[in-house]
C-alpha cells in the first residue's frame, strides 16, 4: 500500500470559459492509503460522494504519489 494525494477539478464549458469563468476546486487535495493510482482515485471519489457532481464528464481527477 502507497500514500496518494487526489483532488478533483471541475472544467468550465466552452460557453462558461468564454463568460470568464475558470477551473473549479471540487475536492482538494486528499491523502488516500491505496494500492496503486486508479484505486486511490475511485477510493476519494466514493468517499467524497456528496461533493462529486453525477456529471462526472467535465472532472479531472488528479492523483499523485505523496512524497
Amino acid at each position: 500500500m502507497a500514500l496518494y494525494e487526489v483532488a478533483l477539478v471541475r472544467t468550465p464549458t466552452k460557453k462558461e470559459a468564454e463568460d470568464g469563468a475558470g477551473d473549479t476546486l471540487i475536492l482538494a487535495p486528499t491523502a488516500v492509503i491505496a494500492t496503486d493510482d486508479k484505486a486511490a482515485a475511485v477510493q476519494a471519489v466514493a468517499a467524497n460522494k456528496d461533493k462529486v457532481p453525477s456529471d462526472l464528464t467535465r472532472v479531472q481527477v488528479l492523483v499523485r504519489p505523496f512524497a
